[in-house]
């Protein structure tokens, strides 16, 4: 691995490999105000 990305919690979705590392038990991710379809909505739905 020669990169790290580093994405806020809002924008990982529920079919993103990065989903893996939301720990919705421990964690309490910030959506922004204006952001209104954030996909990790979906993940927090399907968990």
């Amino acid at each position: 691995m020669s990169t790290l990305d580093v994405r806020w919690a809002w924008e990982i979705g529920l079919n993103d490999v990065d989903c893996i590392g939301v720990n919705l038990d421990d964690d309490d991710p910030y959506i922004p105000d204006d952001v209104a379809d954030a996909p990790l909505l979906e993940l927090i739905n399907a968990k």
